[in-house]
């Protein structure tokens, strides 16, 4: 079974349709699925398949006709537009807008206009100076409402349009986070208070505890003896309308427990990629009659109030430095006779890896030749006209810091650095106008160990066709 060809398009326009004697317009077509096209009517000739072209000074009050007809495979396509010669001035027409029209303070609009049967344009008020006939300029960074005008004249004479923007202030919403941890405490025990409001002017403490307080802060809410629920509420006055925040902390008895018997433990883990100073581990921990347990990692809280690990573990990240952790209670190491709180895991570096004093897994430099630079190179588009530019993207990947050079992209080679970290780093180019094919190549060289790859890449340049 034969293939269909497919159906052929063409777009074919003027503008303007109607002009004054001695005035020109433009014919502007686009055809698809075409191989060739063919003037008739008031112009001639085989044009390109997509394209502009004036239709010169037109003095003969009348209306010219300019067909186009375009042959395919899939069956010609034609058509045609008209121009009207009239010995009538026609009437000037503007259109003139601003978006946005309000902005706030520092905010730009964007000015924008059109016009029709006009030869000049003037803008006058708060911008000035000659104006295309049709076009868009920014306002800049507005600090008062502004008025823009702008008068265009043609033959029919003339047309005036005016636009403000108006600037406006805006109040920014207040915000308070405001926390108490922990939320339970046993007789005897404390909470700390944490806040942090943005957009306010004063903060003022009411419930459990009074006074003005700053607008972010922390503070402890002492010793609580008293078996009962307190509640600390924060009020911050704004501008934008005043936000109150609340939180309580349940003080309950103390309930004498056996002696705390606790374990810890955490997974070894291994760094795999050169640079890296941390890997994923699991800490496992059993504090059956602690009152408040606590996991410490690094000699740093990591977490607070329970009692027996997640199931599969609690999930952290281990640096060397931060190998060692410990289990309290009550901030004092739950150990009886015989049993120990504290573990301290262990870091490998992987394959081919070393760590270094600062406990950083970097390429081991004992019996391992590292691998030369991986080049890619991607053009976007490939094929391009003679005179244009196109898009170069070059990808390389390697573990090791290299110095790359690319030829042929621009009038001289440029230098690309990677430093091994992240392993593959990407750039993208903009060559130069190519007049004819062009072979591209980057070539990379491994810093202090002269271990060199080489890419090259083609990008193919076809000549423009002429029209007649």
């Amino acid at each position: 079974m034969s293939a269909v060809a497919p159906a052929p398009t063409l777009t074919f326009t003027a503008s303007p349709t109607t002009v004054t004697p001695g005035s020109a317009s433009t014919l502007t077509w686009s055809a698809t699925n075409v191989t060739t096209c063919i003037a008739s009517g008031d112009w001639s000739g085989s044009k390109a398949t997509g394209g502009s072209q004036s239709t010169g000074a037109l003095s003969t009050v009348k209306t010219y006709t300019y067909t186009l007809r375009c042959i395919a495979p899939g069956g010609d396509i034609t058509r045609s537009v008209t121009v009207s010669v009239s010995s009538v001035a026609l009437a000037p027409t503007l259109t003139f807008t601003a978006s946005p029209t309000t902005v706030t303070p520092g905010g730009a609009s964007t000015l924008t206009w059109s016009s029709t049967n006009v030869t000049t344009c003037i803008a006058s008020g708060d911008w000035s100076g000659s104006k295309a006939t049709g076009g868009s300029q920014s306002t800049g960074a507005l600090f008062s409402s502004k008025t823009y005008s702008l008068t265009c004249t043609g033959a029919g004479g003339s047309v005036n349009r005016s636009v403000t923007i108006n600037v406006g202030t805006v109040t920014p919403a207040p915000t308070l986070i405001f926390t108490a941890s922990p939320t339970t405490v046993s007789s005897g025990g404390s909470s700390m208070l944490n806040w942090s409001a943005t957009n306010v002017t004063t903060c003022i403490a009411s419930g459990d505890w009074t006074g003005s307080k700053a607008l972010s802060g922390s503070q402890s809410t002492g010793v609580l003896t008293t078996v009962k629920t307190y509640t600390y509420t924060l009020r911050c006055i704004a501008a934008g309308g005043d936000i109150i925040r609340s939180v309580i902390v349940n003080v309950t008895p103390v309930v004498p427990v056996a002696p705390s018997i606790g374990t810890i433990t955490a997974d070894d883990c291994t760094i795999m990629v050169a640079g890296e100073s941390e890997c994923d581990t699991k800490v496992r921990w059993n504090a059956p009659g602690y009152i408040n347990p606590k996991v410490y990692q690094g000699g740093k809280p990591l977490v607070f109030d329970l009692a027996v690990s997640p199931p599969g573990g609690y999930p952290t990240k281990m640096k060397f430095n931060t190998r060692t952790f410990r289990l309290y209670d009550n901030s004092i190491f739950g150990v009886v006779p015989g049993t120990d709180t504290s573990y301290t895991a262990n870091i490998y570096c992987g394959p081919g890896l070393e760590m270094n004093t600062s406990g950083v897994c970097v390429m081991s430099t004992v019996g391992v030749t590292p691998l030369p630079a991986n080049i890619d190179i991607i053009v976007e588009p490939s094929i391009i006209r003679s005179g244009d530019t196109t898009r170069v993207r070059v990808k390389v990947e390697t573990s090791s810091p290299a110095t790359c050079t690319h030829y042929g992209i621009q009038n001289s080679p440029g230098i690309l650095t990677h430093d091994g970290s992240p392993s593959s780093q990407d750039w993208n180019l903009t060559t130069r106008p190519l007049m004819s094919t062009q072979i591209i190549k980057v070539k990379c060289v491994l810093d202090g160990l002269g271990i060199e790859s080489e890419k090259e890449e083609r990008i193919n340049v076809i000549p423009n066709f002429e029209e007649t």
